[in-house]
């Protein structure tokens, strides 16, 4: 079973921009009670997080956003990685573990670079890697800007489907699109992804009570290995860290799933996987909510 590092080691450090200001850890504080607070009325009400629910969110988002088509206003796609539903507001972000103040543009720009500092640290640009849940294309784009150039994005919505494709005729990239549903898989798709790198993020989360089935899902791809860039609860420590706590609200408070890697080791003890890596990453748009890489094959 592959060893948890723990924050501030690792070979994926990367310094923040220069526009952004550390925080105060008093101004942390309070943004991470803030954060607490607008969730507490989810977290009463506790309610539950279906997969009915899960897809309709999920479409909703992506048909919002992708009518806004923000793409077009980049000629680039270095550009385009810049953009993002906060405009050119100023984040109270994370970024290596820290808190700073950072406006929006900088923060997704820096976040493409160290998405492919994570994934290019263990293949290659010609490496085949299809996104699964890939939403809009974020994490293709970043991608593309780093010279990636076999790439692919799945999702179980249509508008998204559509915008990655009109992103990549818009920027010149040949991407790949296709619908997959992690939970009602067509098992064309899942073939057609064999030997392939398979990379989720913040998509596992939408389907709390959804893990063995979409992790079965993944298996039946044959893939060469998964990357999933996921909040797992079971590395939080909300007893030491207001992020950690403020992230442990928000994921009971919205119904996210928080058993993925223990889903993950029961898969390892049974001898169907080899889970490489669990390291958390310390970043994100806001205070809470930072994912981890868990890194593993199917054996």
């Amino acid at each position: 079973m592959a060893e948890i590092t723990r924050a501030g080691t690792g070979p994926y450090a990367l310094a923040p921009p220069a526009a952004a200001v550390p925080l105060s850890r008093g101004r942390l504080a309070a943004v991470c009670l803030r954060e607490i607070a607008d969730e507490l009325p989810l977290l009463v009400r506790r309610r539950r997080r279906t997969a009915t629910r899960s897809q309709l969110e999920y479409e909703q988002r992506w048909a919002g956003q992708a009518a806004g088509a923000r793409w077009l206003a980049a000629e680039r796609v270095e550009d385009a990685v810049g953009l993002s539903s906060f405009g050119d507001a100023t984040l109270a972000a994370l970024m290596e573990f820290r808190p700073y103040a950072v406006p929006a543009p900088d923060f997704f720009r820096w976040r493409a670079r160290k998405l492919a500092l994570v994934v290019g640290t263990h293949h290659p640009p010609s490496t085949p890697i299809a996104e699964i849940g890939c939403g809009l294309g974020k994490n293709l784009l970043a991608l593309a800007s780093a010279g990636f150039e076999r790439l692919s994005g799945f999702d179980p919505t249509a508008s998204a489907v559509e915008a990655v494709a009109a992103q990549a005729a818009h920027f010149g990239l040949d991407i790949e699109t296709g619908r997959l549903d992690l939970l009602d898989p067509d098992p064309g798709v899942t073939r057609s992804l064999a030997g392939r790198v398979l990379l989720t993020n913040h998509v596992m989360e939408q389907l709390p009570r959804g893990i063995p089935t979409a992790l079965d899902t993944l298996l039946g791809c044959q893939p060469a290995e998964v990357l999933h860039l996921e909040p797992c609860a079971e590395l939080l420590r909300p007893w030491r860290s207001a992020p950690d706590l403020a992230t442990a609200v928000h994921m009971r408070a919205v119904d996210y799933q928080r058993t993925l890697l223990t889903e993950l080791r029961r898969l390892e003890r049974a001898g169907r996987i080899t889970i490489l890596e669990v390291r958390p990453l310390g970043y994100a748009p806001r205070v809470r909510h930072a994912p981890a890489l868990v890194r593993w094959t199917p054996r």
